[in-house]
């Protein structure tokens, strides 16, 4: 299960399978499949195939298909749109007497044509070699072309065109794997077009990749290693067909080592994506299978990034194997949302929101769950379709005609709040007690539940999410449309020693009032090193600390100790 690179852009796409959809660029109604051949005499042959989602037919059927090279899979695909189709590029590797001669046309092109009112077809275009040919024998028999990525298309429509770029990496090269990056303005790219190449060291292999586009022909490609992410920025003059200026990449971030005696290993970086000119978002596979992370990386103009922001994923996702990101329409001020997708080894979805603020502050908010999906793939040993009884059809009947209420209460909800806040219009059709609930947007009646839910200690899942240091510390903004004066409030985080977990607490009168009730409380700096380290570890544990936020943000926060154990409370004193 893969998102290839799934995008907020019209529904097109290039799919790459083996047995079921496994990469997916969205760029208009038609995707393009590639099926593995299995040495079986019944084996499904290397094979690109097209579908077109614009179709409102039940059963999704293949427009166009096209065998390809028997010698080798198609590994990676992406697209250019094209006025009556696609050009589709795609990984596929030479025979292995051709690859060990050093002759391995890996990179293929394909045109696919939709014309009006006739049937879609798919034709061979052109194949080349982009990568350096290895100097050992066995690299040159394993090598392969594991990734392909292009620069993103105009957001919209009405957008520009845009000249665009590609990159491909290299993988089981042994010492010799590579990055090239590559002018896509052609339908067959040759050598003549490679704009760079990124040698990468002894034993090292890219995991993944991305492009930010800047305009005017000036990019940023973005990848990483296990351990390691670099930035390498392009300036390219399309017209000349040559760069105009070099720069070296620049490593931007590196996965801090364990702790001296830990016995966990380091996170591997398995994927990133672009959310900002200057955000990454890494996704981070913890060792031994122990978790997922997702890290918000933000990039200085010189020296390297910093983690501003983390998630830790639901404890049954024990790794992840891709994601990929939506971009959503940016508003006038370039502020914009962004949504995560998280596919896991357990076959769950996890979807995320983050928003960007815009350029003018350049920041972005924290991530914030959405929603989990379970065993999104049904799997060869599950029913995928159901035939009906007499009993089901009249559940369906009765399921239907509940959410066509449901749509009906929602829409007059709807139009209460945006034309008719006072409830006149649809005052029969509302019940009294969620009147005033429609006459606010949705973004304040959630952050008035927040708030409201923070200092009462609720347990729910917006507020987990939220219960980070740096969070709990701005709760002092008093609650929306108030014009009290502000109070001063504590932050109070309880240790439970039987449960190992932290829970949060918000009390009034500041820390003086707490230290009434919690008279072994201390400061930071007042704190052994010994005791500090313990904080550290159960804050990280507990997701509400990182390394990389320092320890300043620490100095303002109250923490007890019992017999010499960490057991008791944390204040930290906020408003005033």
């Amino acid at each position: 299960m893969a998102f290839g690179a799934w995008r907020h852009y019209p529904a097109t796409g290039a799919v790459a399978h083996s047995q079921q959809l496994e990469n997916v660029a969205s760029y208009c109604p038609i995707a393009c499949g590639n099926r593995t051949l299995t040495k079986k005499l019944d084996g499904v042959k290397n094979m690109i195939t097209c579908f077109d989602f614009t179709s409102r037919a039940p059963n999704l059927e293949p427009s166009a298909e096209l065998e390809v090279s028997a010698d080798d899979s198609v590994t990676c695909l992406a697209n250019l749109a094209t006025k009556d189709g696609l050009i589709v590029f795609a990984g596929n590797g030479s025979s292995v007497d051709d690859r060990v001669k050093g002759q391995d046309t890996h990179f293929k092109a394909f045109e696919l044509q939709v014309p009006k009112g006739k049937p879609a077809s798919i034709n061979f275009l052109s194949k080349t070699q982009l990568f350096s040919v290895p100097k050992n024998e066995n690299a040159r028999k394993e090598m392969y072309q594991r990734i392909l990525k292009l620069s993103p298309p105009p957001r919209t429509a009405a957008s520009t065109p845009t000249k665009r770029i590609g990159t491909i990496a290299s993988g089981l090269g042994g010492d010799e794997n590579e990055i090239v990056i590559f002018s896509a303005t052609s339908n067959r790219p040759q050598a003549q077009d490679i704009i760079k190449r990124i040698k990468l060291s002894a034993g090292q292999e890219a995991n993944d990749l991305d492009i930010w586009d800047q305009g005017e022909g000036r990019f940023q490609i973005a990848y990483c290693l296990d351990s390691d992410v670099y930035i390498q920025d392009v300036d390219y003059d399309f017209s000349k067909s040559k760069n105009r200026t070099e720069s070296e990449r620049r490593k931007v971030y590196t996965i801090p080592h364990p702790d001296a005696g830990a016995r966990k290993g380091r996170s591997k970086v398995r994927s990133l994506r672009w959310l900002s000119p200057k955000h990454l978002v890494l996704l981070a596979n913890k060792p031994n299978r122990t978790g997922v992370e997702l890290l918000v990386l933000h990039m200085y103009e010189e020296g390297p990034g910093s983690i501003v922001s983390r998630k830790t994923l639901p404890a049954h996702v024990k790794a992840a194997v891709d994601f990929d990101v939506a971009l959503l329409d940016a508003d006038a001020n370039g502020a914009y949302q962004i949504v995560v997708g998280v596919g896991g080894i357990d076959v769950s979805l996890s979807v995320y929101t983050i928003d960007y603020h815009g350029s003018a502050q350049d920041s972005l908010s924290h991530l914030y769950k959405y929603a989990t999906y379970d065993e999104i793939s049904a799997g060869s040993n599950k029913a995928r379709h159901v035939i009906q009884t007499a009993r089901t059809r009249q559940l369906y009947a009765g399921a239907t005609y509940l959410v066509i209420a449901m749509v009906v209460a929602a829409v007059a909800l709807m139009i209460q709040s945006l034309i008719d806040p006072e409830g006149s219009l649809t005052r029969g059709m509302i019940p009294a007690k969620f009147q005033n609930t429609a006459g606010n947007t949705f973004g304040e009646v959630h952050r008035a539940k927040r708030h409201a839910a923070v200092l009462n200690n609720a347990d729910t899942p917006a507020i987990r999410a939220e219960r980070r240091i740096r969070d709990l510390l701005h709760l002092h903004n008093p609650p929306m449309g108030s014009d009290a004066p502000q109070k001063e409030k504590a932050v109070v985080i309880h240790h439970d020693a039987d449960a190992e977990e932290l829970s949060t607490e918000v009390h009034e009168g500041g820390h003086e009032a707490v230290l009434k009730k919690h008279a072994q409380a201390k400061k930071w700096d007042d704190l052994s090193k010994e005791d500090q380290l313990l904080w550290k570890k159960k804050l990280s544990d507990a997701g509400m600390w990182a390394v990389e936020e320092g320890e300043t943000i620490l100095k303002s926060i109250f923490f007890g100790q019992i017999g010499g154990v960490i057991g008791g409370i944390a204040q930290g004193v906020i408003g005033g």
